[in-house]
């Protein structure tokens, strides 16, 4: 019993090696295989950028957001809602807005806050929204069309002093 194992054992691994030493060519004839067509290169003469091009993903601008009333006016201006607000900024492309606001900032005793944001090119328009007592507050400004100043209008009445 002992030498049939013995022998199964050794015709296996001997399989195993002859097995092993197959070679890879492939079924033509010829010894060694042709040699591929040399790659070209090619260089780029046709772009040009122009001079003082400067392309960027992004710029910066400084902007005053202030909350305001849509219902009242000091001297023809839509009067400040004072007090201290959260503003949420949110970037909107032609699809949607994002979810998630790229800034949140607490506006000052007189309802406005100024920071600098950085505005992607792809944005289209930044939305900017607020809660004053209860009322949702919401401005939608294009990225064109942005200044230093963007009002976030409420439909509210103030009380004169």
């Amino acid at each position: 019993m002992m030498k049939i194992t013995q022998n199964a054992i050794s015709v296996t691994i001997a399989t195993l090696i002859l097995s092993a030493c197959g070679g890879g060519g492939d079924s033509s004839s010829s010894g060694s295989p042709s040699p591929s067509a040399p790659i070209s290169s090619s260089e780029f003469t046709d772009i040009t950028v122009p001079s003082g091009f400067d392309w960027k993903g992004s710029s910066n601008q400084q902007i005053t957001f202030s909350v305001v009333s849509n219902m009242t006016q000091v001297d023809g201006v839509n009067a400040n809602i004072r007090g201290h607000h959260i503003l949420k900024i949110y970037s909107m492309t032609s699809s949607s807005a994002d979810p998630i606001p790229f800034f949140t900032g607490r506006t000052d005793s007189m309802g406005q806050i100024q920071s600098e944001l950085r505005l992607s090119s792809n944005w289209q328009s930044i939305k900017v929204t607020t809660t004053v007592d209860g009322e949702n507050c919401t401005s939608v400004t294009s990225i064109s069309d942005l200044t230093n100043q963007i009002n976030v209008g409420c439909d509210l009445v103030l009380g004169t002093d």
